[in-house]
């Protein structure tokens, strides 16, 4: 299928293409944010547990997302590598809104066990691993 992105899912760009639902693009805006990593962490923000929300607003794709802490060395980056991941994974159909969220608070805790896990030694993924069930990109409007 044209159009799909790093792990076969449905680039955004390719679901609005298609006519597809905002659920198909913020499914391949999660997925884009796997392969987010933060630099200090050596894990991706996804699994840090770092992004709080991925949504559909007014044709807008909304990631909220925080950080390690107020003082973080990436609060620079971080945010700019979300979002390119996000437009990139949109390709330009649709514009990208990120806000950055304090409450709550990041702990160690939000990385579901992986806060011990090294580079390279993540477990598989599944889609669907946002925590929502995995998004079908085959329907129409």
């Amino acid at each position: 299928m044209t159009g799909t992105g790093r792990r076969g899912l449905v680039s955004a760009a390719a679901a609005a293409g298609a006519g597809l639902d905002v659920a198909c693009a913020v499914n391949a805006a999660w997925n884009a944010l796997t392969y987010v990593y933060d630099p200090g962490l050596f894990l991706d923000v996804v699994s840090l547990g770092l992004v709080y929300d991925v949504r559909g607003e007014d044709g807008v794709i909304v990631v909220e997302m925080t950080l390690a802490g107020p003082g973080y060395l990436a609060a620079d980056r971080l945010p700019q590598m979300a979002r390119a991941a996000v437009a990139e994974a949109a390709g330009g159909a649709r514009a990208v809104g990120l806000r950055l969220a304090w409450d709550p608070p990041w702990s160690p805790a939000m990385t579901g066990g992986l806060a011990g896990v090294g580079p390279g030694q993540l477990p598989g993924r599944t889609l669907g691993a946002h925590g929502g069930p995995p998004v079908s990109c085959t329907g129409r409007k």
